[in-house]
């Protein structure tokens, strides 16, 4: 049957999903390097949550909720839109463990614009509609993770259904020793 995303600790999950932004850095930095689109990004990142969440499914772009699209009410507007998240860690066919939901964006040269400012809020507040247990549409998402993709470092922002709360972690990996792939 598996796990259920209550029987996992928060310091856990946080900590499987820093390994794996890790493991991403060390072993597929090239393609943060060199620009490559976010997409392949999101994809080697959900291989390496694959290993760290075994009892889930990892899937990227997924537009279902059950058989029906994926929607979510943006808190904002309070307008109701078909979304597709870049990852999530869910179980399919069920609504009862959607565990983490990721909107990720790559920063390029850390060159932050208007456009990234505007399409990271749009991500953020799709964010808090799949955390929010909206009694039109709800998803049940536990855990919304913005993440930030720089060259040398990286900034997570975690939002939970308790809208007053918001964990902020960055990580330079220099600072760290972190050893990056050339490869």
């Amino acid at each position: 049957m598996g796990v259920s995303c209550y029987e996992l600790e928060f310091e856990e999950i946080k900590k499987k999903v820093l390994d794996s932004i890790n493991e991403l850095y060390f072993k597929d930095y090239y393609i943060i390097d060199n620009d490559v689109n976010e997409r392949s990004i999101t994809h080697k990142l959900a291989i390496y949550l694959q290993n760290q969440f075994t009892d889930y499914d990892i899937d990227c772009e997924y537009n279902r909720n059950m058989k029906s699209p994926k929607e979510i009410v943006f808190i904002e507007t309070s307008k109701k839109g078909k979304v597709f998240p870049d990852i999530i860690v869910h179980k399919r066919g069920e609504d009862s463990n959607n565990l983490i939901v990721f909107e990720i964006k790559k920063c390029k040269n850390d060159n932050v614009t208007d456009r990234y400012l505007e399409t990271k809020k749009h991500d953020i507040e799709k964010l808090k509609g799949y955390v929010n247990n909206n009694d039109e549409v709800s998803l049940k998402y536990k855990y919304g993770f913005f993440l930030e993709i720089h060259k040398d470092f990286f900034i997570i922002e975690i939002y939970f259904n308790d809208a007053s709360k918001k964990d902020v972690i960055e990580k330079r990996l220099k600072d760290d020793n972190f050893k990056m792939s050339g490869n």
